[in-house]
């Protein structure tokens, strides 16, 4: 079996908080050759400089790719021309204002260790407060409200994968379009492995 390597896709308008999302994700356990791509929307200097200043390069592969034009829209084009960029064996997705938990990586790869041809959910803390996440209909497919961006991560097949929706429900549209994909092959896990800044 294959060893498993994370690519974490970050879209980023350059926002300070980029730098706190970044530095979480080398106490989440990332391995040297996990890679985490940042996607410059319209090219943002400020997401440049910040993964610069990270030293994440030092832990793991670091690349930052810039969107020409700007995609806006709560990142969503920014994914989706990400995920196309990715190289790991599996990909999740990270916002530029979340933060990974202590250990959050070394447990999602455990998890796609064991069932590496499965997609994987996890429980996310957004701004709300309120954990998503943890709610699937009978098929294992997730509900409207309570899946978020960062929730997910699934094998880099390109087929298999949806595409980020328009708009504030764009995770959803993706989550649920690659979900339905791999009905059937779905793990819930009950661990939270990101969480909103605060502030």
């Amino acid at each position: 079996m294959k060893a498993v390597r994370l690519s974490i896709v970050i879209p980023s308008v350059g926002r300070t908080a980029l730098a706190a999302t970044l530095d979480s994700i080398k106490g989440a356990g990332v391995q040297r050759t996990d890679e985490v791509l940042i996607v410059a929307d319209g090219g943002a200097p400020g997401a440049h400089d910040i993964a610069e200043a990270s030293g994440l390069s030092s832990v793991c592969k670091l690349r930052v790719v810039d969107l020409v034009p700007a995609g806006g829209d709560y990142g969503q084009p920014g994914r989706n021309f990400g995920m196309g960029k990715a190289k790991g064996t599996h990909v999740m997705f990270g916002q530029d204002d979340n933060v990974l938990m202590t250990g959050a990586l070394t447990l999602i790869r455990d998890a796609v260790t064991a069932a590496p041809d499965r997609l994987h959910f996890f429980r996310v803390q957004p701004r709300c407060g309120i954990v998503v996440g943890n709610n699937h209909d009978e098929e294992g497919l997730p509900m409207l409200g309570h899946i978020d961006a960062d929730c997910g991560v699934v094998p880099r097949d390109r087929v298999a994968l949806g595409k980020w929706g328009d708009g504030y429900n764009g995770d959803f549209d993706f989550w649920y379009e690659t979900a339905a994909n791999y009905r059937g092959r779905i793990e819930w896990h009950d661990e939270i492995i990101s969480c909103h800044q605060r502030g």
